[in-house]
Order: C-alpha cells, then structure tokens, then sequence
C-alpha cells in the first residue's frame, strides 16, 4: 500500500468524507537539503465533520489523525 493510501485509509477510518483527492508532490522536493522521505501530499477534503469548524481547527483535525 503506498503513502496516499494509506493517508485515505487512516482519514476514511475516522472521519465520513464524501471526496477526497491526494497529490503527491513529492518530487517537487527531491533535492531539498532536509530530505524527511514522509513525502509531501496536498489534500483536499470534503466532510460533513467541518462543520462549524474554521479552516485552522480543519487542518488540525487532519493532521491529528495523520500524526497515528
């Protein structure tokens, strides 16, 4: 399983989403000095769980259950 499925499986498990999209955009920074290998993905997510919540307290709800 590679890293984006394994990013909508963790966040699928926790919250209901009714779209999701994941890009990788690793490559964009391959030959950076601070290499962390995690990757870098850029998400968009729809869910009723956003409700009420600001755009801060939705990014931190994503990454809480990404930090597992």
């Amino acid at each position: 399983m590679n890293t984006a499925e394994k990013i909508k499986d963790y966040l699928h498990a926790e919250i209901d989403i009714s779209e999701i999209d994941i890009i990788d955009e690793s490559y964009k920074h391959a030959n950076h000095r601070k290499d962390t290998k995690g990757g870098h993905f850029k998400l968009r997510v729809v869910s009723n769980a956003f409700n009420g919540l600001s755009l801060i307290e939705r990014h931190r709800l994503i990454y809480k259950i990404l930090e597992s």
